[in-house]
Parts: C-alpha cells; structure tokens; sequence
C-alpha cells in the first residue's frame, strides 16, 4: 500500500507518543472505607480516573496501599456499601489486639465496597483481595446503568447507598432517579465465597422519574423502633423553588413498592443549597449560604424545621472574595453505637478553612462550637478516618491550596495526661500534609543554576504556578522516592563534609554523628526525646581521633565502637573510654592510611595502608574478650587476621560485603584495575592468603579515576535468599557509574560491565546498612537511590530521591554531600518519638543534617515556594538567576469617605505583584507592587549590551490597565531589577509602552527586537542604542481574534490565536530596514488555542530539508501537530497539513520543550523523532509528549491495540474499544491499519473504527498510559500472554496472531526494552 486505507501519507508519518508524567494530585472524595479487612484502618482517595488506598497508622501517618487508573472513563460519584457490621465498640477499653483476636483469620471478603459511577454508564464495585503474602489485587464487577441521550438525564452524577445496606440510588443531575435494591448481606458473602461472576449486590432496579434539578441526594436514617423503613430524600429546585422529595419503601417489601411522595416546599433563601446531612430518626440539616437548618417529620406532613444561626466568624482571608465564605463538607466521626443512637455529632468546614463541631439532638437543639483553622482553601473532599478509641483524625483536600491531616484530641496512653487543659487536649494538631498543586496557569521547564554560581543542573527543573491567595506558590514537581524528613538539625560549616556516620551511645541512649572534613573530624551528640545537640571534644569522645580525616567509622556486632583514619583504627566500649578500654592500633610502618570498610556482622576492619615499601590491605578482626582458635591465642582487642598483602599500585577506593558469612573486599586502584580479595574471618593463621584474588580492568575508566564503590547484595524478594551473585558499582569522576555482576561461588568471576551516566561531577556511592541490595548516589544536585533485583547488571534500578518537610514544604535539597543511617531501636530510648527515628536515612546538606523516612513507592515530591498572591504567569530569567511570577493580590483597604466627617469606606482592591524568587530559593527575596486596576497577562526577560560591553537586563511585563474613563488599553513595563548577592533586592520601573489592545503574548525575535500580541494587533518593535528608544514597525498585522502566545522557529513567527487558528508570518526586512511581518500560512483548523510548541525534527535523509511540526494544545482537550513547511520560499498558499490529532484526559494549558530526562536513561538507541515536549493541565496533570518515527508508531499502535482488547490490562474498557475486529463497525468505519510487533513489519489488518476515532491523524496518537500497563504487570510475560491469549479468539486479529505467533514472540523483548525507555525516562 502507498499509505493507509484512508489515504494517509507515509511520506512523512511521525506518531505521537503521550504519557502522564505527573498524575494530578486533585482528590474530589476521601472515603473511610475498610476493602480488605476490618482490623486494617484503610482510606480510599478517589480522583477524576483514579483511585488511591492508604492506609491509616498509629499516630495519624498514611501508608500508601495500592493505587488504581485503569479505568479509562472519568469517575462521576463514590461511596461505600457495607456487608459486614462494625467490630465490637461498645467497649472503649478494647485494643486493636483484641479486636484483631475476635478475627483469627483472614476472612475471604471485605467487610466494605467501593462503588463507583462511570462517565462509561456504569456502575463500578471495588475491592481489595491479597491472593498471597505481600501481593495485593483489585477485584471489581461492574453494573450497567441506562444510557440517555442527553448528559443532563444520565444517570450517575449522584450516587447514595442506604446505611443498612439494603438498597443504593443512582440519579441524575435532573428528572431521572434509578433505584436499587440489594441482595441479601449473607448472598452477597456467599457470592464472594464462592467466587461467584455476579456477587455485585445489586438484586433489582426501577426507574423513577422526578420532576426538577436535583441538587442533592441521600438515604435518611430511620429512627430505631422502624428499622425496616428505607427512606430516600431528594432535593430538588423546581419552578425556583428548593422542594423536599421523599421515596420510602419496606427493606423486606420488593422494589415497586416503593412510594414517591409530593415534593414539598422547604423554606430557605433563594439561593443554591451547598450541604445536605443525614440524621438519626429520619431528619436532616440542610445547608444553605450561612444558614443552616434541620427539619424532622418529612414523612408525616410538612417538616418542622430549627433555624441554627452559627455565631459570627470572621475569615481570616476578608479580600479573597466579595462574598461570604459558604460551608464547604461535612463528616461524622467514629462514635460509638449508643453515642450515635442518642446524637450526632458532625464536623462542618467552611471554605476558607475553618472548622466547627456541631451536636444535633434528636429534639432538634443545634450546639456548635469551633474544632480550629485548617489553614487551607477547603474543598468538599473531607473526611473522619479515626475510631472510637483514638483522637478525631480529620482529612481534608485543599481546594487551590494544600490539604492536611490532623487529629483532635490525644492517642490513648496508659499516662494519664493532666498537664493540659481541654483547650490544649482539643486542639487541631497536623499530622500530614495532602500535597496540592492546582489550578497550574503557568510552566516553566529550565536549567537552573544554582544561584551562587553560574554551574547548571544535569537536566532541567519543572515549575508550575500553583494555588491561590493566600496559598499561592511556584511549585517545583520532582518525581522519585519521597524522604519524609522526620527531624532535623541545624549545624554550621557542613559545606566541606566528605563522610558521616551515625552511632548509637548506648550508654545514654542518644546518638553520635561524625561528620569528617578532608583534614579533621567533628562528633556531635544528638539527643532524641529532647532533640539538643553537643559538640564533643576530645575530652569528651576518647575513642575518637577528631584531628584527623575520618575513612570509616561503625558499631560492631559486640557493641564496640570502631574508627578508622588517616594514622589507624580507634575502638572502645563507648564513646569516652579509659585509657584501658581504648584500642588504638596505629601504622607505625605506615606513611598513612588512605582507604577503609567495616563489616559491624564479622567484626572486621579492613584497611589499605601507603607505606615506605609499597601498598598493602591489612584485615583485623575485633574481640571484646581474649581466646583460643586453632592455631593462636587470641588476645582482646584487634587482631590481625594474615600479613598485609602486598599491592601494585595505589588504592583509590574500596567497599566490602559479606556472604554466607565470608567477606568480600573490593579494591580500585589507579590504573582502574578492580581487585577482590576473600577473607574467612575463622582462618586467622597468619600464613593464610586472600582466598582466590581476581582482578579485571575497568572499561573506559583509564582517563576518569574511580573514586566510590559500593557493594550490592539483589533484591531476596526477586533473586531468593541463596542467590550466590552480588554487584559492585563503581562511582566515576566524569559523572557516570560502571557496574559488573560478581560471582561468589568456589571460582568468583567478573561479568560483563555496564556503564550509565548520573550527573557532571564524581559521583560519591554509599551503601545502605539495613538493606544490602540499595546503595546511593550522589552527584552535583542528583541524589539517587540504586537497588538491584538480582537479574542482571544492566537491570540496576536508579531512582532519583528527593527532601520533603511538611512543616517547611519550600524545603529546597540542594548538594547531599554525605548520607548514613540512624541505628535500630533496640540502641535508642523507648520513647515512641525515638523509635519512628530508628533506621531512618541521615543526609548532610549544605546547612542542616537532615533524618527522614523514605517511601518505597515512586511518587511526585513537590517543593512549593510561597508568592504574594495568586500566581498566574512565570518565567526564568536567566540574567537574574531568578524565577520571575506574576500574580494578582487582593486586600481590603479603608479609603477615606467622599461625606464630610464621614467613616473611611472599606473596599477589596486588586493589583499584580510581581515576586523575584532566587533559583534555589525558598522564598521571594523582592516583590514588586503594581497599581489597582493593572493585570499582567505576559512576562520576558530582555537583555541589551551596549558597544562598551556592559549588560543592562529587564523584564517585560505585558498587560492592561484602566483608564479613569473606564476604557482598557494594554500596556508594556520595563522594569529593571537591582541585583546583590546573587539575589533581586531592589527594582525600579523604567518607560513604559501603551498600545489600544491588552497584551497577551510576548516573545523576543533577536536580541534587539521583541514581538508583541496587542489585542489582535501583532507590534514588531526594535530597539535602537543609537538612539536609546524603541522603534515600532509602520504595519502591524492584524488577526481574527487576539493572540495568546508566540513561538519564533529561525525567521518564522507562529502566533496561536484565541479563537481562530494558528497563524505563521515570516518575518522580512522592509525598505527601511526595518522588520516587516509577512503572512506565510494559517491552520487549516479553527481551534480554541491554549498553548503551542514547535518541535523540530531532523530531515528524513542527507540534503533534505529539516521539518518541524507545530503542536498545540486546545480547549476541548486534543493535541494538534501541524506540519511546517521547510525553510524556503513558499509560492503556493496551501495551509499546512495535520499531522496528528490527539485526545487527551485533560486540556493542557502551557506547552514547553524540556530535557527533563534523567542523565541515566538515554533514549540515543530509540527512534524518536523530535525534541521531548512536556504540558501542564489545569487540574495539576503533567503530560510528555514526544514524536516517534513511522516504523515505531506502527509497532506501538499494535501493541496499544492488544492492551486494548486484553481483560486484564484493560478491565474497565475492552469491551468498548475505540478499535475493533468485529465484521463491520457499528458507529465508525472500517479501516486498514497496521499490523505486527516485527520492526520490519508491512501487514496492516482491517479493523472497525468508532466515530472518536475516525481519521488518519488520530491513528497516529499512542498512549503511553495504556502501554505502561505492560510494564507493570510483568513486562515481556504479559505481553507474550497477550499474544496467546490474542491468538486464541476466533475473529481477524486472532486469525492473524495465530498464523505470526513465533514472529511475534520473538520482537516483544526488543520492542519491550525501547518501550520501557520511552515511558519511564521522563522525570
């Protein structure tokens, strides 16, 4: 074929390959839901298309559980059905243990679903099953619910389930109401016995129509002498009017007994109610602006209603709006069954933050009082995730702001607690922080400097705009393992740290940091319960030689302390030994020691000395006590396990490990030769030799010294625990590391060697003690972690790890320059603040040592730097080494009264603020105020150098501002920034310009001339030294509607309009010599642009012309990608042609060309086409996109396909793909597309396409999303299971699978390793 079967083009077929890099971190619900067990306190966030499990631990902390996103639709409701009752609560006395006792074994259903309504016309039941130890799984079963032709009447954007179970509803935004009744509880867990295909608890169902908008829906809780009674409660707006509507029924009658009432008149103001609340004994309370009322006696006759007048609370944010602030969510706390049956008890939350407790009597008296600040833009997610024996633990997501978890109240202690008043007891106090980085209007994707210095970053940073005054920030998104900073500590001059250990005092129960510089050492005692620090001196830390470099330092298995420097190896009991207790064994023979490795499991030293004769590794094993082996008494102290062995040349570096309870020792000497030595810790005659030394060369290392290697042990849940291999990384000094497979049997070998690159400087390798099979790796500002499953060298797993603070969420990590690991708790205190320290990770950074817990999970770890006000534009200027945002401040201002002697008049003004933010930075080291009345819609940074060399750097804020006639002109600030150490301290305004339209859109063409979007006036203006002023083009071109950004691509200028489509100018010189825009081409679309890039692709062969493609992001969510034409001159008009039309989940507002990927995952060897482009959505989502040639498109659509089609990759969709292999298409086309996983594959296979689908340009659109499925769900053995469960159906695909099956097996392992580099190489 020349092409497809509708007529697309191989001439030039690039494919566009999308992934969510960041998922958006928007929560709409959190659920207090147990799906795996009663004992497991689980909370369930549920997203747009995602959902998220977590588990509550003791203290308010939140464990990640599992997560889910294959739905492929977007979810409209969430609930939780319950099967099984609540545990024994009656008694407040009870433990977890006991209550664990009375569940002896593991049941084989949840006591809770999760039901979901799907944007796909479903009902959707979830839950979470552990088919083996460590191994957890979701289990769903999905319920069709009717589909509407209009969205308003489609069932599913209210969802409430009958707190007894019996019954759920389902209804839309109006007229139309689905009721369900339930099955039986002991069927439902019959069902999930037995493994049935239909244990969903939906028994029948009834369609009931109702007249209005309905604006809330929910089961009421019948009162306890008529527990039969199953009431569903509507409000309803109809004729503008807000009306209650009541359908009762018997739980033990069927279904179509279900009564509908007379919808009755409610009072309440005329306006949107925002909260309806279920009570005991069939009332509610209904939430209307600030007025809050309940009503009881529904189904008698018109409902009495109690207006509750909550007493007045100012916001703490009076000039966030003209408004008041409304009631936002609502929650029930756990209490126990004879509390809830008396009252209920209820926390509101207002939006801007606060909360109240409120007490409902059965009467209908209203007691509320406050609970606290949350300190956030409250959102409606809100929830109680505590029982009835610990504090309150509060859940809220903020809404454009952070969210949190806190607890109120204390955890139950066998202390009691009378120091505090109820006060203080009550108090809200943060546990967690619910990290939050919506709505993003702003990206930046730059290489940062660090701002002392003009040395850059291995690869770019990623900033959004984030949040809302007075929560609004710049937000660094980094992706990688999360350390949690649980404590830190502030000490001076830790810039010139090389090494840190961290060692238990046991005799205080503190702990000893020693940081060592290049000439010296420092130990520090930390004290865990009170948190004080004391340097020790000599006097005070015998054991330690502080006058020298530190090579290695530990505590040994029999509790000695251990230190090795530059003269030789210090040990005593503790860390102020006698003269007696010390062991000071110095190398006399020795010019000095220069490298050492403590086995603490062996009690073994091992040290590589220069001496007068040449290099020598010495071992020594420790013993607190004398005795006897074969051959030699022992004596206390060190002992020399052989003579030292001789060595060719000098020792760089050297690591140890220990297997099947031999020590290996790796050295790297000079000429990068790697050396391993055997040592049997039981063989200590001194005529032993090192048990079969071998050595290898390290590849390529000859010109870069290895200057760190670490020893890895693999992974025992994936290589078991008699694997006989270890790994051995080598840290290089030109920022890349080598890693080989060791052999540890009888005969040790080397393995092949791989190498990858980190950063820019050495790279510096430790090893985790408490883990064998992770190290870590520091380079520059890259902090990585290294695990290593076992398999294979090259499948050495490199993740980067990133500093988080709850407390200080502008944390900025900076240079690690040494890491370490604190001690178990059996060596610490037993105060439960102390044993969350155990084991933590110990980071030295430029001013603070920090000690966190690390998460094992990948997650996105955001740093967030406060800004004045509601950010809405950002830049990096480079000149300034500063991040520039522009955002928009309100405040209320008194202004004096216009009346004689009159009271000054309190009115909300608006104004931009631009705030300078250093590139390293933690917060805003200048703010610059504009006027009331001026907006800032663009920002750019402008350098000019005179003939005399001196630079003079601006920036430009384009915007509008009002005149006194009430008119909105646009306008162009100069303002010039005043720079001192290395930060913005001062700015002054200088001339601006005024144009008849707002500027939208700002770009620089050369370094002379800026081009500006003026309304729908494009101004070309140049700047003239000669004449110190700015000369603007006669003839500015005008457009069908205003500009909203600029790209300049060589002499081309692409300028993506509001509304209208996406116009290019060339840009000319005119007779004056002045710059002329001239009309090149236009879209051949109308769309509603957002953003655009333009991604440059190299020529297909040698002597054509280079293309690139103009991409850009619109309104209704698709990706466009237009072809531009080559650089030359152009006689035709012809518009571009369309290269590719991508849907997204979400519209992405900022387009911006990155290398965001690491230095370590080099995508050289895949077939991409062009420049790696990243885009921010609204909702906080970040999307990479990147363009692959035509022959890897053809192969990732097929294997898109079969993901498509599979049931377990795709649960929730493959019985609605977009693509299929049914006889004819039911509501698209058939078309012929391509076919085979084989690179040189030519097939193509007719499949029915659905209408969303239709075109060539949509074919070329591969989610990544869908693809990394694979990845996560075995790799290589999901896919060749997809080919044989493919080949295995009777249709066309089958038929083909089945007749290519052998070819097809065999491209999955090279298709699935350029797979794998594409998806997960991005951040």
């Amino acid at each position: 074929m020349d092409g497809l079967a509708n007529g697309h083009s191989k001439r030039f077929n690039p494919g566009i390959l999308t992934k969510t890099l960041v998922p958006s971190p928007v929560i709409r619900w959190i659920l207090h839901a147990r799906i795996r067990q009663s004992v497991l306190n689980d909370v369930v966030f549920v997203g747009d298309d995602f959902v998220h499990v977590k588990q509550v631990k003791r203290g308010g902390q939140l464990d990640h559980v599992i997560s889910k996103s294959d739905f492929s639709a977007h979810i409209r409701a969430a609930k939780v059905f319950s099967i099984d009752p609540d545990p024994p609560d009656d008694d407040l006395f009870h433990t977890k243990d006991e209550i664990a006792g009375l569940h002896p074994t593991q049941k084989s259903y949840p006591p809770q679903f999760l039901v979901l309504t799907m944007s796909s016309d479903e009902m959707v039941f979830l839950y979470l099953e552990e088919p083996s130890p460590g191994e957890l799984r979701f289990v769903h079963q999905a319920a069709p619910i009717a589909s509407m032709d209009r969205i308003l009447l489609q069932a599913g954007e209210h969802l409430a389930i009958d707190p007894h179970s019996r019954a759920l509803a389902v209804a839309a935004n109006e007229r139309e109401v689905v009721l369900y009744s339930a099955k039986d509880v002991d069927a439902i867990k019959q069902g999930l016995r037995s493994g049935s295909s239909t244990w969903h608890p939906i028994q029948a169902q009834r369609l009931v129509p109702v007249d209005g908008v309905i604006q809330h829906m929910d089961f009421l809780i019948p009162d306890a002498k008529d527990g039969d009674h199953v009431i569903l409660l509507l409000i309803v707006i109809e004729n503008r009017k807000t009306k209650a509507l009541c359908i009762d029924w018997h739980g033990t009658s069927d279904l179509h007994q279900a009564q509908l009432h007379s919808s009755q008149a409610i009072e309440t103001v005329k306006t949107v109610s925002s909260l309806l609340i279920p009570l005991i004994s069939a009332a509610f309370i209904l939430i209307t602006g600030d007025q809050i009322k309940l009503y009881r006696n529904l189904l008698s006759g018109p409902p009495v209603a109690t207006t509750f007048e909550p007493p007045p609370v100012e916001t703490p944010y009076p000039g966030d709006s003209p408004l008041q602030p409304v009631w936002a969510g609502w929650c029930k706390p756990r209490r126990t069954r004879s509390i809830r049956q008396e009252h209920d008890t209820i926390y509101l939350m207002r939006e801007d933050g606060l909360v109240f407790m409120l007490v409902a009597q059965p009467n209908g008296t209203i007691v509320m009082s406050s609970a606290g600040d949350a300190k956030c833009h409250a959102g409606m997610a809100f929830a109680s995730l505590g029982d009835d024996r610990d504090p309150d633990i509060l859940a809220f997501v903020g809404d454009m702001s952070n969210g949190s978890v806190v607890s109120i109240g204390h955890w139950s202690t066998p202390i009691r607690i009378t120091e505090l008043s109820r006060h203080d007891t009550m108090a809200m106090r943060p546990m967690a922080t619910l990290s939050n980085w919506a709505s993003c209007t702003d990206l930046v994707v730059s290489n940062l400097p660090y701002s002392s210095g003009r040395s850059t970053r291995s690869r770019d940073s990623m900033f959004v705009t984030s949040g809302r005054q007075p929560h609004g920030t710049v937000t660094e998104l980094r992706r990688g393992l999360e350390a949690r900073l649980s404590a830190y500590i502030e000490l001076e001059d830790l810039r010139g740290t090389v090494g840190a250990w961290v060692l238990p005092n046991i005799t205080t129960g503190s702990v000893l940091i020693l940081l060592s510089t290049p000439t010296a050492a420092r130990l520090f005692d930390y004290g865990l319960e009170t948190g004080d620090v004391a340097e020790l001196d000599h006097d005070n830390a015998r054991t330690f030689d502080l006058s020298q470099r530190t090579l290695a330092a530990d505590m040994l298995e029999n509790t000695h302390l251990i230190q090795v420097t530059l003269s030789g190896v210090n040990a005593g009991s503790t860390v102020s030994a006698s003269f007696e207790d010390k062991i000071c064994h110095r190398c006399e023979d020795a010019i000095s020691c220069i490298a050492a490795a403590i086995e603490p499991s062996l009690n073994m030293v091992f040290v590589v000395r220069d001496t007068k004769a040449g290099h020598s590794l010495a071992a020594f094993v420790h013993h607190a006590d004398g005795g006897v082996d074969d051959t030699n008494e022992l004596s206390e102290g060190l002992n020399r396990l052989r003579e030292p062995t001789l060595l060719e040349s000098k020792v760089l570096c050297m690591a140890s490990a220990v297997v099947k309870g031999v020590a290996f020792v790796l050295l790297v000497d000079v000429n990068a030769m790697m050396q391993l030595f055997i040592y049997d810790p039981n063989q200590t005659g001194s005529d032993q030799e090192p048990q079969g030394s071998r050595h290898c060369k390290l590849p390529g290392a000859e010109d870069f010294a290895c200057d760190h290697i670490v020893i890895l042990h693999p992974n025992a849940s994936t290589a078991g625990p008699n694997s006989k291999k270890i790994i051995a990384v080598c840290g290089i000094r030109d920022g890349g590391i080598i890693a080989t497979e060791i052999t540890t049997g009888t005969e040790p070998t080397f393995g092949e060697f791989f190498t990858w690159e980190l950063g820019l400087s050495t790279v510096r390798l430790s090893r985790n003690s408490k883990e064998p099979s992770v190290g870590y790796a520091m380079t520059g500002q890259d902090f990585c972690a290294l695990t290593w499953d076992g398999v294979s060298p090259q499948s050495l797993s490199i993740n980067s790890m990133w500093a988080s603070d709850k407390a200080r969420p502008c944390l900025a990590q900076g240079t690690i320059a040494a890491i370490s690991k604190m001690p178990s708790s059996a060596y610490m205190t037993s105060a439960e603040s102390s044993a969350d320290l155990a084991d933590s990770l110990v980071m030295i950074s430029p001013g603070e040592v920090w000690i966190a817990s690390v998460d094992p999970d990948i997650a996105t770890v955001p740093r967030q730097v406060p800004v004045s006000g509601s950010p809405t534009r950002l830049i990096y200027a480079e000149q300034h080494r500063a991040l520039v945002c522009a955002s928009t401040c309100t405040s209320v201002r008194a202004f004096p009264s216009d009346m004689l002697h009159g009271k000054p008049e309190i009115r909300r003004q608006i104004w931009p603020a631009i705030d300078f933010i250093p590139a390293d930075g933690e917060a805003s080291s200048f703010t610059f105020k504009m006027q009331p009345g001026e907006r800032v819609y663009a920002l750019l940074e402008w350098t000019m150098v005179k003939d005399d060399g001196k630079r003079y750097s601006f920036i430009l804020v384009g915007g509008s501002y009002t005149k006194q006639s009430g008119r909105v002109k646009g306008r162009i600030a100069f303002l010039q920034p005043t720079i001192k150490h290395w930060e913005v301290v001062d700015v002054r305004e200088g001339k601006s310009s005024t144009f008849e339209g707002p500027v939208y859109a700002l770009a620089l063409y050369d370094p002379m001339t800026y081009i500006a979007c003026a309304g729908s006036e494009v101004v070309v203006s140049t700047f003239s030294v000669e004449e110190s002023k700015w000369n603007t083009a006669t003839s500015s071109p005008l457009l069908a509607s205003p500009g909203t950004s600029i790209v300049v691509d060589r002499d081309l200028v692409h300028i993506a309009t509001l509304q209208d489509a996406l116009v290019t100018f060339r840009m000319r010189r005119g007779a004056d010599g002045g710059y002329k825009l001239c009309p090149e081409h236009q879209s051949p679309r109308v769309e509603q642009s957002l953003g655009h890039v333009v991604a440059n692709i190299p020529p297909p062969s040698e002597g054509q012309a280079p293309v690139s493609v103009n991409i850009l992001s619109t309104k209704n969510r698709r990706l466009v990608g237009t072809e531009n034409f080559p650089i030359r001159d152009i006689t035709n008009s012809s518009s571009p042609r369309v290269v590719f039309d991508a849907t997204l989940p979400a519209s992405l507002t900022r387009l911006r060309v990155s290398r965001t990927r690491p230095r370590w995952r080099t995508v050289s060897d895949v077939e991409v086409a062009a420049n790696t482009v990243v885009g921010v959505s609204s909702d906080g989502s970040v999307v990479g996109m990147t363009i692959i040639n035509y022959a890897l498109w053809r192969r990732l659509f097929w294997l898109q396909r079969l993901c498509e089609w599979s049931g377990k990759l795709s649960p929730h969709s493959c019985e609605r793909a977009g693509y299929s292999v049914r006889g004819e298409a039911v509501d698209g086309e058939d078309t012929s597309l391509p076919v085979g996983l084989t690179r040189d594959s030519e097939e193509e296979l007719v499949l029915s396409v659905s209408r969303g689908f239709s075109g060539s340009e949509k074919h070329l659109h591969i989610d990544g999303d869908v693809l990394a499925r694979v990845l996560t769900s075995g790799g290589v053995q999901a896919v060749e299971d997809l080919l044989h469960e493919t080949a295995a159906r009777d249709d066309r695909a089958g038929q083909w699978v089945a007749r290519n099956l052998e070819s097809e097996l065999g491209a999955v392992e090279a298709l699935l390793r350029i797979l794998e580099v594409l998806l997960n190489g991005w951040l």
